[in-house]
């Protein structure tokens, strides 16, 4: 795991070679909660200044339409 100059100078990277704006989410547990829109340098500023100690995940942003799916299987489906 790097080191909290490492992960901000690796996000920072990262944004330079994608742009913004960028997501970032926990890689632990329940991965949409705590999930963060960085839009400029300033939100990513106060997403290091304020980030707990968990391992998070960036993203590029793309939009496009979600779809969602439901189906109920028995044994032999």
């Amino acid at each position: 795991m790097h080191s909290p100059e490492g992960q901000e100078i690796a996000a920072k990277n990262f944004i330079e070679e994608v742009g913004y704006p960028v997501i970032d989410k926990p890689d632990v547990g329940v991965r949409s909660t705590d999930t963060v829109k960085i839009s400029n340098d300033a939100d990513l500023k106060n997403f290091f200044a304020s980030q707990n100690k968990i391992p998070y995940v960036m993203e590029e942003f793309i939009t496009g339409d979600i779809c969602s799916y439901d189906a109920i299987l028995d044994s032999k489906s």
